[in-house]
């Protein structure tokens, strides 16, 4: 086995392949603010989303350990409330 010496690169030599503008982003940016909301707080949306933001409220209580519920508002049915409730 050839063994290689361990030297001190210099300063000026950059590691290859750096981004020089910062790391990239993780992931994507969020369209519904689960992650923002407080206990007792919620965001409002349109009825035909419903099917959509639940399975996700049920995402981010396995992922983040936050419970949510997605109620339809009784003075409007057309709307649908989603709350943080632990």
């Amino acid at each position: 086995m050839m063994r290689l010496p361990i030297v001190v690169t210099p300063a000026y030599i950059k590691p290859p392949g750096k981004n020089k503008k910062g790391p990239k982003p993780m992931g994507r940016k969020a369209k519904y603010p689960f992650m923002k909301l407080k206990v007792g707080q919620s965001f409002l949306l349109p009825e035909k989303f419903r099917d959509r933001v639940a399975p996700l409220a049920a995402y981010y209580k396995r992922k983040h350990g936050r419970q949510f519920a997605v109620v339809r508002l009784e003075h409007d049915p057309e709307t649908v409330a989603v709350c943080r409730i632990l």
